[in-house]
């Protein structure tokens, strides 16, 4: 399996988007079960939809997590 790719804003407001080394989740069990769910449910639309782009977790609120299709060909 290849590596992904991490990227993120600055909780500043900055609008620079920084390539990441790292990410921490500071998250109850019950976060991390939802993201869990999350990112299950993107892999599994990626699979069966070769148009599916991105799906945000926070669904506009902040913070973030927003999974994108590196195979899109917007991701390419």
């Amino acid at each position: 399996m290849k590596k992904f790719k991490l990227y993120g804003y600055s909780a500043s407001g900055d609008e620079c988007v920084l390539s990441l080394r790292e990410v921490t989740l500071f998250a109850d069990s019950n976060q991390v079960r939802a993201l869990s769910t999350f990112l299950a449910r993107c892999a599994q639309e990626m699979e069966t939809n070769p148009e599916w782009e991105h799906q945000h977790f926070a669904d506009g609120k902040f913070p973030d997590i927003i999974v994108s299709n590196s195979q899109h060909k917007t991701g390419k």
